[in-house]
C-alpha cells in the first residue's frame, strides 16, 4: 500500500493480522498519531510508515520485537 496517497486507513483493519510480517505504508497521506496497535504485531519484520504525517511516540511494545529487522518512520 505504498505511494498510494491513502489518507485515511481504519487501525481496526489490521487487527486481525497478527502474524502479518511486511508492512509497508510510507509515500500515503496518514495523519495524527502512530497507531497503538501497531505494538501488537510483534511478527513484522518490516515496518515502513515513512512520508507520511504522523505524530507521537513509538509504541513501546516496537522496541520488545524480535523478528524487526527495519523500522523507517521519518
Amino acid at each position: 500500500m505504498q505511494n498510494n496517497h491513502i489518507d485515511g486507513i481504519s487501525p481496526t483493519a489490521f487487527v486481525k493480522f497478527q502474524k502479518m510480517q511486511f508492512l509497508g505504508l510510507d509515500g500515503n497521506k496518514l495523519l495524527g498519531e502512530i497507531w497503538a496497535f501497531i505494538g501488537n504485531l510483534s511478527q513484522l519484520f518490516y515496518l515502513e510508515m515513512a512520508e507520511n504525517m504522523l505524530e507521537g511516540n513509538i509504541p513501546p511494545r516496537i522496541g520488545k520485537w524480535q523478528k524487526l529487522q527495519y523500522l523507517g518512520l521519518w
